[in-house]
């Protein structure tokens, strides 16, 4: 499974928060960590990619960092208009 698909496979599941949600599950929180890590990577290597930017949104979403979220999830509509519709996860921010 690659780092993308485990992100979106989290932020699916985002019927509650998810860093609450598995705050006992250490396992889960560092593999969520390192797709953070690998997402900021990512945006560190295409800073005007709208996808580098939603996926590091849906990993922040993903350990609870909800404003940061938010902020990368802008970022991405800021680069690509055309993602907009697409957002889907930013309401999910916006909610929490």
């Amino acid at each position: 499974i690659s780092n993308h698909d485990a992100l979106v496979s989290h932020a699916v599941s985002a019927a509650e928060p998810i860093a609450l949600a598995i705050e006992d599950d250490t396992e889960t929180t560092a593999s969520l960590k390192r797709q953070l890590q690998w997402a900021e990577s990512e945006v560190m290597a295409q800073p005007k990619s709208a996808a580098a930017y939603t996926d590091r949104g849906m990993a922040r979403f993903a350990l609870g960092h909800i404003e940061e979220s938010l902020t990368d999830f802008d970022q991405a509509i800021q680069h690509d208009q055309t993602v907009r519709p697409q957002l889907w996860q930013r309401g999910i921010s916006l909610y929490y």
